[in-house]
């Protein structure tokens, strides 16, 4: 129940409980008795937890931990990219998620994160080339389209990128949400 709350707590936003919850089972003066998975789960929780407060150097060594016991976890993996690029080494960052996204390239989430970190960097067509590769995979969800939109007018595609606009509302995006990217394809 309370690997349960924490997580729910997180989602919530409200890292800070969520980092107590964790952290309670996770203390060896703790409970005992804990299964392995669910002090895995806690200590991703206070890792998340912990990197939503700007608290980098204690979500380092949460994920670092974690990471050791189950080396493959994506999440995991994940949040230590974005970990490296919110302390300054954007170029690292960018290398960790190219190996995430080799290991899953059918990763909706590795795509996600690249992409975003791409469009942060400036660098656009690769940054799209990402949102194709998202859009194939999940053809029903306007973000991708949206995100795809704000690429393309960056590369001065306007008609694709109104076409991509037209196909999010058509998915259920409001016009408030793309009107301004509408004004930047004129």
């Amino acid at each position: 129940a309370r690997i349960a709350r924490a997580e729910a707590e997180l989602q919530g936003g409200r890292p800070s409980e969520a980092i107590g919850d964790a952290s309670a089972l996770l203390d060896p003066a703790g409970p005992s008795g804990i299964e392995a998975g669910v002090l895995r789960r806690a200590r991703f929780v206070r890792g998340a937890a912990y990197y939503a407060l700007h608290r980098y150097a204690e979500a380092r060594t949460d994920l670092a931990a974690l990471l050791q016991q189950e080396p493959d976890n994506e999440n995991a993996r994940l949040l230590q990219a974005l970990i490296l690029e919110k302390t300054g080494q954007p170029k690292e960052a960018l290398n960790q998620l190219n190996l995430i996204v080799a290991a899953h390239p059918e990763s909706i989430d590795a795509l996600q994160t690249r992409a975003t970190l791409l469009q942060e960097q400036a660098q656009p067509a690769l940054a799209r080339a990402d949102y194709d590769r998202l859009v194939a995979l999940a053809p029903e969800e306007p973000a991708f389209y949206i995100e795809r939109a704000r690429c393309l007018i960056q590369l001065e595609e306007f008609r694709a990128a109104r076409l991509d606009l037209d196909k999010a509302v058509s998915l259920g995006a409001s016009h408030g949400e793309v009107q301004a990217l509408y004004r930047l394809t004129r």
